[in-house]
């Protein structure tokens, strides 16, 4: 405690204050971001198991949570740039891919070249971003209904509730009625 008093007191400068609230937010984000993305992952994985999916494991592997996220919307949920995605089981987990393609590429070019691939990876990365964000509200949607437009709203503005969002509707079914499920191989089951 003596640590802590002396290292805030009065006697210290305003760079040891700083670095000392930045070590302490470090730590505490350090703990935090382990967890929610595992509050993130046991919700998906819950959602795809009642969704029938093979390896729903998956979804505790950074970047192929979006396979199991294109798994559970189906096929013809995300309309994207006036487009049916038929298979964003596929699309999803390699969007962050691309994006951070076109970011290596925006680094290297200089003059000209930089320009263009600057131009490229402003223009990827930002639809990239929207359809991702698609992605989200019409996961939302499918399991909240007319509450989505709010719920994903209030997620866009205070990002850390998104876990939650997730982890609440584990073990909801859909409410929406886009799916047939019968066309869809009874794609959703109960347990």
């Amino acid at each position: 405690m003596f640590l802590l008093a002396s290292t805030i007191s009065g006697s210290s400068t305003v760079f040891e204050r700083f670095l000392f609230f930045f070590v302490i937010f470090l730590i505490v984000f350090a703990f935090i971001g382990p967890v929610l993305y595992l509050i993130y992952s046991i919700g998906l994985y819950k959602m795809g198991k009642r969704a029938g999916i093979k390896n729903s494991w998956l979804v505790f592997i950074p970047p192929l949570n979006g396979y199991i996220i294109g798994k559970i919307l189906g096929p013809n949920r995300v309309r994207f740039l006036g487009q049916n995605i038929t298979n964003p089981e596929i699309i999803i987990p390699l969007t962050p891919f691309i994006m951070g393609i076109t970011t290596s590429l925006a680094s290297w070019g200089s003059g000209g070249a930089g320009v263009l691939f600057y131009i490229i990876f402003v223009v990827v990365n930002l639809l990239g971003t929207i359809f991702l964000l698609v992605c989200n509200y019409q996961l939302l949607k499918m399991y909240k209904g007319d509450d989505a437009k709010i719920l994903f709203i209030l997620s866009l503005v205070f990002p850390i509730i998104w876990p939650f969002l997730i982890f609440s509707m584990r073990n909801a079914d859909p409410v929406d009625s886009v799916y047939n499920y019968d066309d869809y191989n009874d794609y959703y089951y109960t347990e």
